[in-house]
């Protein structure tokens, strides 16, 4: 299935098969399955309780996004504000998240993801490098060999578990917590 528009509503269990691209989904799009390869789609608003299964990339995903998973090798996907609660396995990379992105998840070598304002609460497990957190972000936590991460202004009460190293903090950064073998943060 390519170059749709899909006004639907409502839509529930569609499991859509591989090199699904180009499409436009409307808004209130729940509980469906997209396979490998889902590229350059367009998702409207409040869509929740959506599977994409790994090398899903390059779409474009309105605000409240939530209760979403995302396999492995999920990258250059941008989404909208309000995403919450959404699972990213392991390497995904380069995403975009507009502003209120919280309690999200991340696996391993998930890296070089941007969040704008007042994103909270979100967890990279290990390896998560050269992320933007853009101002007031908190109660963030990066695991274990989190590197290279840049944490904006008015950030407070993040984690930075074992090995983070080369991190740099904007200002009024306070009460945030540095696990052992921390070097080289600014």
């Amino acid at each position: 299935c390519y170059e749709n528009k899909m006004k639907f509503t409502y839509s529930y269990v569609n499991p859509y098969g591989y090199g699904l691209n180009d499409n436009v989904f409307g808004g209130y799009c729940y509980s469906n399955t997209f396979s490998i390869g889902c590229f350059s789609n367009t998702f409207g608003n409040q869509c929740t309780s959506n599977t994409f299964d790994v090398e899903c990339y390059s779409n474009t995903i309105g605000n409240n996004y939530s209760l979403n998973t995302f396999g492995g090798k999920c990258y250059s996907n941008t989404f909208g504000d309000d995403c919450v609660s959404n699972t990213f396995e392991d390497g995904c990379n380069s995403n975009i998240f507009g502003n209120y992105c919280s309690s999200n998840n991340f696996g391993n070598y998930c890296y070089s993801n941007t969040f704008g304002e007042n994103c909270r609460s979100n967890t990279f497990i290990t390896n998560c490098r050269s992320n933007t957190f853009i101002t007031n972000c908190h109660s963030n936590t990066l695991g274990e060999s989190c590197d290279f991460n840049t944490i904006g202004n008015n950030c407070n009460f993040n984690n930075f578990k074992h090995n983070c190293s080369f991190n740099n903090f904007g200002n009024n950064y306070k009460y945030f917590n540095l696990d052992f073998n921390i070097s080289g943060n600014d």
